[in-house]
């Protein structure tokens, strides 16, 4: 038997329970020892109700562990083996997926890692083989664990086309923001990152720099001081967004809520040439985040190392706190079966 952290969809609560150890079946399958598995923004809006999961789910989906068991089709992985666990399948054959576009393959149902497949925040879990990646021994525990939302942050860079040129508002300094950040302070001419909760703003702030980090969105304004990217990490600031950019810039949407509609003026949208663009989470971008990860200090994130038995505890008291609109300190949870 397994501890495993569970979502009640109808109460939106977090609940330990006690599972059976899941077996390989599949031969292509692998069983994976759990070492950290990361608490995520989807996490959250799952319990938030700003996003849709299976009941009775176990949640979870950035993580590392061990190779436990091998199916018996299954290579280029070993017993022991410390992996990566890309937790977005995809079925290789659909039209989607022949373009390359595997982030929107047709076939999503039933393999949603931690929404409506079983996740990480367990001891163990079953991943195909093919989606689990090989870890060198020169990252770390804690930075290996951040590289799934380092790959979600290339692919949206790439989307956006960011070069040297431009300049970067990034609305919301948790994980996601805070990666941005990182990468815009090295390939692009400016960032700034606003993040409202002044805790994690002195965190960002101590990473990045404090010229970089503020606690309130910038008034609009024009030419040299416009911003020609904005990203909304956030889901709901769309419109506040869409108000700050420069002419021909573009709007990148990363974060996301069921519940929140955006109004956008189409008059300006034509009038200023804006792009607005949504490109998902990664898209065979996990090779590129291992190979990026040494040059970021991905494990300065991390805030909070919980003991998976203690898990629903922490997310249903951190969910409360966020709805309630405390001055959280927590940036990057890890739960540590």
């Amino acid at each position: 038997m397994m501890m495993s952290l569970k979502f009640a969809a109808a109460k939106r609560q977090a609940y330990m329970s006690e599972v059976a150890i899941p077996e390989v079946v599949r031969p292509t399958d692998v069983r994976v020892r759990i070492l950290l598995s990361g608490v995520c923004g989807t996490d959250i809006n799952i319990f938030r109700g700003r996003f849709n999961a299976q009941d009775g789910i176990i949640v979870g989906h950035e993580a590392i562990g061990l190779v436990d068991e091998l199916g018996a089709a299954v290579r280029g992985l070993e017993l022991n083996q410390r992996v990566l666990i890309d937790p977005t399948f995809f079925c290789g054959i659909c039209d989607w997926c022949r373009q390359g576009y595997f982030h929107v393959c047709n076939h999503k149902q039933g393999t949603e890692v931690g929404i409506d497949y079983d996740g990480t925040h367990a001891e163990y879990t079953i991943i195909p083989g093919r989606f689990l990646y090989p870890l060198p021994a020169t990252i770390s525990d804690e930075r290996a664990v951040l590289i799934e939302p380092l790959a979600c942050v290339l692919n949206n860079v790439r989307a956006a086309n960011i070069t040297a040129n431009d300049r970067v508002l990034i609305l919301g300094g948790g994980p996601i923001g805070l990666i941005f950040a990182m990468y815009c302070q090295r390939f692009a001419h400016k960032v700034v990152l606003v993040e409202k909760n002044e805790k994690r703003a002195t965190l960002a702030a101590s990473i990045l720099s404090a010229e970089t980090v503020t606690t309130s969105v910038p008034t609009a304004g024009s030419g040299a001081d416009a911003p020609t990217v904005v990203v909304d990490t956030v889901g709901n600031m769309a419109d506040v967004a869409f108000s700050l950019l420069e002419k021909r810039g573009r709007l990148l949407i990363m974060g996301f809520d069921q519940n929140y509609q955006a109004r956008i003026p189409t008059l300006q949208l034509v009038g200023k040439a804006i792009s607005i663009i949504g490109a998902g989470d990664y898209n065979g971008d996990m090779p590129r985040a291992i190979a990026l990860a040494g040059e970021f200090p991905l494990e300065r994130l991390i805030t909070h190392r919980i003991a998976l038995p203690e898990s629903a505890a922490f997310m249903n008291q951190f969910v409360a706190d966020i709805v309630q609109g405390k001055n959280v300190d927590v940036m990057k949870a890890l739960f540590i079966p």
